[in-house]
């Protein structure tokens, strides 16, 4: 009788920690976050990831030989369309990323751009076709020079990571200030260029 009543408070207690353990558990197939297409292409370590790359990609010299397509349709190369004697801001994104997102950074530039006057801004699509360029950045063919790379990198490290990313140039063929953008940085852009127009469109008094 006492092995019965043993077994009962065992079953009991076990009986309880089911319960215990069934109303703390948390079903992840109900609770599973959305992934955006418009989130960051950088998730882990991001800010550390950002300032080594922009190092790294920094005063290296581009391939001037990089072949592009004006949109236009005009064949040529980078070297054609970077001079020593101007300064140029460079926008360079793969064809395959975010859309909207390549949008909402194009539509801020264009917001930004008078305060940069003395700095041409240039933007590179590639590894896509030529006709996903011209309808993409159809609203944008009046406001900015626009080319489609037909080789997949200007030859930067940043190049081999598929993200997009802007860099500055003043001499014809070294870069400077590389900044990666994705959706979400729109404060990292507004300073960038903020600092560009300080330190080489504001003259001293």
């Amino acid at each position: 009788m006492k092995d019965n009543k043993i077994y009962i408070v065992i079953i009991a207690v076990l009986f309880v920690y089911c319960l215990a353990i069934g109303n703390s558990y948390i079903d992840l197939s109900n609770n599973k976050t959305q992934i955006s297409s418009r989130q960051p292409c950088i998730r882990s370590n991001e800010f550390d990831w950002r300032i080594i790359s922009g190092i790294e990609s920094d005063n290296l010299p581009l391939n001037l030989n990089a072949e592009l397509c004006s949109y236009d349709k005009s064949f040529l190369t980078l070297k054609n369309i970077i001079h020593p004697d101007s300064m140029y801001l460079i926008f360079k994104y793969p064809m395959d990323y975010c859309g909207e997102c390549v949008n909402e950074i194009c539509t801020l530039l264009e917001v930004l751009k008078d305060s940069i006057p003395c700095i041409n801004i240039k933007i590179l699509a590639c590894s896509g076709f030529f006709r996903d360029m011209r309808v993409k950045l159809l609203p944008y063919k009046d406001k900015f020079p626009l080319y489609l790379m037909l080789l997949k990198n200007i030859g930067l490290p940043l190049d081999n990571s598929n993200i997009p990313y802007m860099i500055f140039v003043n001499d014809g063929k070294t870069t400077k200030h590389t900044l990666i953008v994705d959706y979400g940085s729109e404060e990292f852009l507004k300073k960038y260029i903020q600092m560009l127009s300080k330190r080489y469109c504001i003259s001293s008094d």
